[in-house]
């Protein structure tokens, strides 16, 4: 099976992609059959690999080198050709388990597939349902710290604790706790990894079907359909709080109820884990369709094409945090009037883990989601002709063709994170 993400830690998306010579993989194109299809309708820079059912693959082609000049700057780092299964007779139903050696990472497939050759021309059909188990970070040695040193890495925990991490004007580093505040020590790091998955789980299913017919022995019509959903759902460790370099200008005011300090901080770092652990939601279908029409007429070999697809995705990620609501929660007492549903609630963001209470967590505790789609379709004719007794150079070959394609895409955030901007959204 394909890959859940090309990110397996803190924060996998679902999608899959394909890199050619170390480029973005906005620079290798992949196509399916020869032809064009929409980019993921997310990212919207490259094809999702798992939105093609790998139980309908026959082969994988692959151009190695930079495909620019015929097909464009998407591929300069080469081109990547899926082909789909056409001649298949007979019938196959398959199941598959498999689990890692722990017990964990339970991956199940299951597909039915019919082909059959009919009296002018072929059928085939495929359905298949993959679901992947999560595999967790903090299950494995390799990946149970973000502190890698023992590993020859380096020590990659966040400096946003549980316990309220306050730079002081004066320079000097705090760290709350029960009994107030002590130096900050090289131990006061929170290790992300004991929430994350390291591997996202995964649904996906997929629909998929082509025909050919001979109208006579030189014209042949094939038809494409496929149709795939896909389901994953990360999981991040709680909210971090950087005040200091959130997008948002986060301030705790001297006159902050919270503040024993009686000055203005600009820098702290807090891990809510008064919320539960972040929910990263990945969902996405996808369509596509294909009418081709190929030939031979007076040994020139040719072929109309008309290509239509679309994908859609969604993501929405849960208990994240209202980064206004934050700022006025933080902000002066004047701009943040008391406990009432509708009004401004003031945020101990100062204190140790536990301190901020279940009205505080109701005011600025968000859900964020975006939505988007890239959808494509194009008509192409090529036309080619191989010649036998060229002047001067012999045998040779000759092809032109033509194309008009027409992309459009679009991405939706959802009215919190267009007007207000959030802090935890991935």
């Amino acid at each position: 099976g394909n890959a859940t993400s090309t990110a397996i830690s803190n924060g996998g998306d679902g999608t899959a992609s394909v890199t050619l010579r170390g480029l973005p993989a906005s620079n290798t194109l992949v196509l399916i059959n020869g032809r064009r299809v929409a980019n993921d309708g997310l990212a919207g820079e490259s094809v999702d690999l798992n939105s093609i059912p790998p139980a309908a693959v026959e082969r994988i082609e692959i151009l190695k080198g930079g495909a620019s000049a015929i097909y464009g700057s998407d591929a300069i780092a080469g081109v990547v050709n899926v082909i789909m299964k056409r001649d298949f007779h007979g019938l196959l139903a398959e199941t598959f388990y498999g689990e890692a050696q722990q017990g964990d990472l339970q991956t199940r497939t299951h597909t039915l597939q019919y082909g059959t050759g009919l009296p002018d021309g072929s059928l085939f059909l495929s359905a298949s349902w993959y679901e992947q188990d999560p595999l967790w970070a903090r299950d494995r040695r390799v990946s149970r710290s973000a502190d890698t040193r023992d590993l020859g890495g380096s020590d990659q925990r966040s400096s946003a604790t549980p316990d309220a991490r306050i730079v002081l004007p004066g320079g000097s580093t705090v760290i709350a706790d029960g009994a107030g505040y002590r130096p900050v020590t090289p131990a006061d790091l929170f290790n992300y990894q004991d929430f994350t998955t390291a591997v996202v789980p995964l649904e996906r299913a997929s629909l998929y079907g082509n025909a050919s017919y001979d109208f006579n022995e030189q014209i042949t019509g094939i038809v494409e359909l496929s149709y795939l959903e896909t389901d994953a759902e990360a999981t991040l460790a709680p909210t971090p709080v950087f005040t200091g370099f959130e997008q948002e200008p986060l301030v705790v005011a001297a006159d902050n109820p919270f503040n024993p300090f009686g000055v203005a901080l600009e820098d702290v770092r807090r891990r809510l884990l008064e919320l539960p652990s972040r929910e990263q939601r990945n969902q996405s279908e996808v369509s596509r369709f294909t009418a081709i029409f190929e030939g031979l007429y007076d040994d020139w070999n040719w072929d109309f094409g008309y290509t239509w697809s679309r994908s859609e995705a969604t993501e929405v990620t849960t208990n994240i945090i209202n980064a206004d609501n934050l700022q006025r929660a933080l902000g002066p007492a004047e701009g943040c009037q008391g406990p009432a549903v509708d009004a401004c609630v003031p945020v101990n963001l100062l204190g140790p883990a536990g301190s901020i209470s279940q009205d505080q967590l109701y005011y600025i505790r968000a859900i964020g989601e975006v939505s988007g789609y890239s959808k494509l379709q194009s008509v192409a004719a090529n036309f080619s002709k191989a010649f036998a007794d060229l002047p001067w150079v012999g045998s040779g070959d000759f092809a032109f063709g033509v194309e008009h394609r027409e992309e459009s895409t679009s991405k939706r955030p959802s009215q919190l994170l267009a007007s207000t901007g959030t802090i935890g959204a991935t």
